[in-house]
């Protein structure tokens, strides 16, 4: 089975199997994948293609063009940063974490905008994101957890490739 099916497979999995909330794998693959996948359209298609899968079973929310926007923008980070860089251990945590705190700034900034739960002021803005923090935990963790499968995964692959050959 070609790796980018097994990896979609992985993220949609990891989002139907009970898990903390935010604690899934499909922020590691649109940031790792953005390294090890070839072609380009392959690593902004297969992030979506697991969220919209695991959404059309777990449910659809009116903030998923947000979430599957915010997909994207890892994506594209991953892509800049893996460009200039070589593939290290903490060039992938360091890549994730800003992708993990790029997704929390804007999702938790809509739903502040959109859901009328928080006053619309900076004091409602706070504590929009003071009540997110568990959620932003769990995302960091999870998405460190699954990049690092990802990365050592590749590493230890790419090694018996080359002890193989």
């Amino acid at each position: 089975m070609p790796v980018f099916i097994l990896l979609t497979l992985l993220a949609i999995g990891s989002r139907l199997i009970p898990h903390p909330p935010n604690w899934t794998a499909v922020g590691a693959l649109a940031v790792f994948g953005a390294y090890s996948l070839d072609k380009k359209w392959m690593k902004y298609l297969l992030p979506l293609i697991a969220m919209i899968i695991s959404d059309a079973i777990v449910g659809f929310h009116s903030g998923v063009y947000v979430i599957y926007g915010c997909m994207v923008l890892s994506v594209l980070l991953g892509e800049q940063y893996f460009s200039r860089k070589p593939l290290k251990y903490v060039s992938v945590a360091g890549v994730t974490l800003n992708a993990s705190l790029l997704f929390f700034v804007v999702t938790n900034f809509m739903v502040w905008l959109q859901s009328g739960m928080y006053e619309k002021s900076l004091a409602g803005l706070i504590l929009c994101y003071q009540m997110a923090l568990p959620f932003f935990q769990n995302q960091i963790l999870g998405d460190m957890f699954y990049s690092s499968i990802l990365y050592f995964g590749f590493v230890y692959i790419s090694k018996r490739k080359t002890a193989i050959i």
